[in-house]
């Protein structure tokens, strides 16, 4: 900072800096007083912000009740009497590894 001070001098246009206002920026807590006030008020308005919206999620997230899990059920209608009923079956046909439904495959409890 003192060589970007002195070169000011040397600029044409440009006028040196008084030696008490250098001092003042060469200080070494110079930068963090002038940064503190702003930053600090700025970043207790972000955590109140983002304490507010995590309230207000964890209130919509209660009502929203428990998960229902969308399947697709199949009814039995009697003797099967035209084509394979597994064929209609909800992931038949479908290649290695793509379970019911054309999803990623559902997985069992872990023994």
């Amino acid at each position: 900072m003192a060589q970007l001070l002195s070169l000011t001098s040397a600029a044409p246009g440009w006028t040196a800096l008084p030696p008490s206002v250098q001092s003042t920026l060469l200080a070494p807590h110079f930068f963090a007083s002038v940064v503190a006030p702003g930053f600090g008020s700025s970043i207790s308005t972000a955590f109140v912000v983002a304490g507010s919206l995590l309230a207000a999620a964890a209130v919509i997230s209660a009502f929203r009740g428990q998960p229902y899990i969308y399947q697709e059920h199949l009814v039995a209608k009697g003797p099967a009497t035209g084509p394979d009923p597994s064929a209609n079956a909800p992931g038949a046909g479908a290649p290695a590894g793509i379970g019911p439904g054309g999803g990623a495959p559902q997985l069992g409890p872990h023994r």
